[in-house]
């Protein structure tokens, strides 16, 4: 537990870990992250994956409080999730909790030159 405004509240960990279609870290992966609360999602805390492709919320405060949570990932431009991937994963997190959670993301193709346009 860390204290925060004086009082303790139960903490875990709470990581994205972006990678490609050959488990290479993905970096500069925006990742959002989404507290569920009974009035709705509410915008909880913000990180972008490092060149070893984690982004850890609430690193500096120790962890993120127990709860309820969406992740979101926003790839760059030239990126996108992998066919079949999932974005806004939801994961309940409790104290003393390690959850990675793992997004594929790949590059987007560009269109070949020559292919037909359709009408």
């Amino acid at each position: 537990m860390a204290p925060a405004c004086g009082r303790s509240y139960p903490l875990g960990k709470l990581s994205v870990r972006t990678v490609d279609a050959n488990n290479a870290p993905v970096s500069a992966v925006a990742a959002d992250l989404f507290k569920n609360t009974p009035s709705g999602l509410v915008y909880w805390r913000a990180s972008r994956t490092g060149l070893n492709g984690f982004a850890i919320f609430g690193e500096k405060n120790g962890g993120v409080i127990e709860g309820d949570y969406i992740i979101r990932v926003s790839p760059m431009p030239w990126l996108k999730l992998a066919p079949g991937e999932a974005n806004d994963r939801a994961v309940k997190l409790k104290e003393g909790d390690n959850i990675v959670v793992t997004f594929r993301i790949v590059p987007i193709m560009p269109k070949k030159s020559g292919s037909p346009i359709p009408p």
